[in-house]
């Protein structure tokens, strides 16, 4: 969902109230990511992310990195 950051503040107002933003099912919006067997992934966190099922027959395994300026305290 690459434009979601642009109307993050819009979606929010135009939940019913006593929604829980974090449990509504985004799904429909969703864009894949082509990518590879060991393909690195960059986004940014405030993007709704997640995996689809893995279907394949091996084990999938992921590294979550966070990186942040040099200057940052």
């Amino acid at each position: 969902m690459p434009s979601f950051p642009l109307t993050l503040e819009t979606w929010l107002h135009s939940l019913p109230p006593g929604t829980d933003p974090r449990r509504v099912n985004l799904d429909a919006q969703a864009v894949p990511i082509a990518a590879n067997a060991g393909n690195f992934v960059i986004r940014h966190h405030f993007l709704p992310h997640g995996s689809s099922p893995n279907r394949g027959t091996y084990p999938r395994i992921v590294q979550y990195l966070n990186m942040y300026p040099v200057e940052f305290k």
